[in-house]
């Protein structure tokens, strides 16, 4: 049985800036200060929170700009509201490595590595289900647009062992279990509306299916694909080779261009535009559809993990 201990902090936050919580603004840790901080679709601050220590994942819940924070070593899972107002804090984990949110009912899901389980729990943070796997799990994602909505896990059963797990996102029942055959590189996506996801298996990135994983297309655009956020209708893809983004059609033909980025990105789409942070170059940046530059913040230190608003 789970036990999720539940306490409310209002403490340590600092001043609302705004009450605006229009979609295409993100979320984004600052690890030289550790602060939580969102960024609005013009590239402004307009929300801090200075109380939460480290994020180690985020996700946010469509429309409202409200953000889930993981905190591995602390063991807990924090909400806190547009204005960064801490709501509420969630414990009874091991040590939850990732956070994911269903579009369609803001269930929330965890990633609880040490534990080797997946929780589910409501929009509340009480317990739905919980699943027991014989991997440790460290990265979530969730698809299924027209059908069953499909809980995507990243998984490892060892060192030697990477693999993706579907489960039914409304009771935890295993949909399929796919091998992966590179044990170094590998990353995956899925858009929220979408029937399928966005697979880095090495050296391929692949569009697969919900039911079971099979293969639906392969795509050489980048040769060596790093990370990758899905879209509708594509996807953006990091390509290591020339430290470029790619965005895709379904087709595989290429939309748009970010070209000469000064390190391995971490990915964010917000509708047909991309969120990325780069930690080492400490840049934040969005980007259009067409691959132009909307804003860059430079007054970021380390920036770690972020989340757009859909």
């Amino acid at each position: 049985m789970i036990i999720l201990v539940v306490a409310l902090f209002f403490v340590g936050c600092e001043e609302d800036v705004t009450t605006e919580t229009a979609d295409g603004s993100c979320w984004v840790f600052d690890g030289s200060q550790n602060t939580l901080n969102r960024l609005n679709n013009s590239g402004e601050l307009v929300s801090v929170n200075s109380s939460l220590g480290v994020a180690d994942a985020l996700a946010t819940v469509a429309d409202d700009a409200i953000v889930w924070v993981v905190d591995s070593a602390a063991a807990r899972l924090s909400k806190l509201n547009a204005s960064g107002t801490l709501e509420k804090q969630l414990s009874g984990f091991d040590h939850p490595v990732d956070v994911a949110i269903d579009s369609t009912t803001d269930n929330i899901f965890v990633a609880d590595d040490n534990g080797r389980r997946v929780v589910s729990l409501d929009s509340d943070g009480n317990p739905l289900w919980s699943k027991a796997l014989s991997c440790v799990p460290y990265r979530l994602t969730l698809a299924g647009g027209s059908g069953t909505r499909v809980l995507l896990v990243l998984a490892s059963k060892n060192i030697d062992g990477r693999r993706v797990l579907g489960f039914d996102a409304a009771d935890g029942t295993e949909v399929f279990d796919l091998a992966l055959t590179d044990q170094l590189d590998y990353s995956f996506d899925a858009n929220s509306t979408a029937d399928d996801f966005w697979l880095i298996d090495g050296s391929t990135l692949t569009r697969r299916q919900l039911t079971d994983g099979a293969v639906i297309n392969t795509y050489d655009e980048a040769t060596a694909p790093a990370a990758v956020a899905a879209l509708s209708d594509g996807c953006w893809v990091f390509d290591d080779d020339g430290n470029d983004i790619y965005r895709l059609d379904e087709a595989g033909v290429v939309q748009a261009q970010i070209s000469d980025l000064p390190g391995i990105p971490l990915l964010s789409s917000v509708g047909d535009k991309l969120w990325l942070a780069v930690t080492a170059a400490d840049l934040v940046a969005l980007y259009d559809k067409d691959g132009s530059e909307v804003i860059r913040v430079n007054n970021l230190i380390q920036p770690g993990p972020l989340a757009g608003v859909k």
